[in-house]
Order: C-alpha cells, then sequence, then structure tokens
C-alpha cells in the first residue's frame, strides 16, 4: 500500500509523517525538523518517532487532537491559523470531522489534502465510493466545493491519503 509523506524544509515541517525507507537518517543534513503537522488523526502514523527523535512538537487541529486523546503528546491549531511559515491550516471535515488541508504558500504554493482526494500521477480524483462514508455523493461535492474555491494560489494539490502517489 502507498501512502504518503511531505517535509516542507524551509520551515521544517513534517506532515503526516512516515519514517523513510532509509530511516530517519535520511533527514541527515536538512534544515532541523521544528514540528510534525497532522492533517487529521488518522495520519498519526510515526509522528511520536519523529518528535522522539528530533525534539519537535506534533500539532494536530483542535478536531484531530480531540480525536487522538491522550494517544499523543499534541499542540493543537484552529483553522485558518498559520501553524508555520507559509503554512496554513484549513477545514474540510467532509469525509470526517477532523479532515484538514494545509495551503503551504512558497513557491508557486501547493495544497496537502488529508483525506477524500487522491492523485495518481497528473489525476486527482475521489476514492471508491465504499471509502466515502453513508454518503459519498455528500462528501464529493463538499469535497469539490472546497477546493475549486479559487482562494488560494497553487499550483500543486498533492494529497497524503493512503494510496495516494509518493
Amino acid at each position: 500500500m502507498c501512502v504518503s509523506s511531505y517535509y516542507v524544509e524551509p520551515v521544517g515541517a513534517l506532515i503526516d509523517p512516515l519514517v523513510p525507507d532509509d530511516g530517519l537518517d535520511a533527514f541527515a543534513g536538512l534544515e532541523r525538523l521544528q514540528q510534525v503537522v497532522l492533517t487529521s488523526a488518522h495520519h498519526a502514523r510515526h509522528a511520536n518517532r519523529f518528535a522522539a527523535a528530533f525534539g519537535c512538537a506534533i500539532r494536530a487541529s483542535r478536531e484531530a487532537a480531540q480525536r487522538l486523546g491522550d494517544s499523543l503528546d499534541v499542540r493543537s491549531y484552529s483553522h485558518g491559523d498559520e501553524i508555520a511559515p507559509a503554512i496554513t491550516a484549513f477545514e474540510i471535515g467532509k469525509l470526517s470531522g477532523d479532515e484538514g488541508a494545509l495551503h503551504v504558500a512558497i513557491d508557486d504554493g501547493t495544497i496537502v489534502f488529508a483525506d477524500g482526494l487522491n492523485r495518481y500521477g497528473d489525476t486527482l480524483g475521489f476514492f471508491a465510493d465504499e471509502l466515502l462514508g453513508d454518503d459519498p455523493a455528500s462528501v464529493k461535492i463538499g469535497l469539490s466545493s472546497r477546493h475549486s474555491g479559487g482562494c488560494l494560489s497553487v499550483t500543486s494539490i498533492i494529497c497524503c491519503s493512503l494510496m495516494a502517489s509518493r
């Protein structure tokens, strides 16, 4: 199963962390990791391993922090907060109540989605209906309206969901 994790080196933010095949040594020589940022509680994956290795904070939306409970030591953020220089969190909340996205305003800009959308190569799409909850049509409409609002300047959309391309 292919899953994704992204390091925004200029601001030291690791999004939805997974330890790379090369281990934590893959970060040697890069800008120091400052924080782990979760787009959803479902993406806590290896957050504790990075926090322990690099002494950095784990950040999650208030909704994700509530869902995680005491399983992680999390500093929560609100939607609309700039959680790192040039990284702003916003709510998606269509697939689950803690689903979010991040606008990374570096270079041409990128939006990082938690779940609900996937990207294979250049094709952006939805997961199969059986993975989109009890009302897939509403989820698709909600996600479409969220990412087509025209308020963000981006040239790239990446997805951190299970099955997203690396």
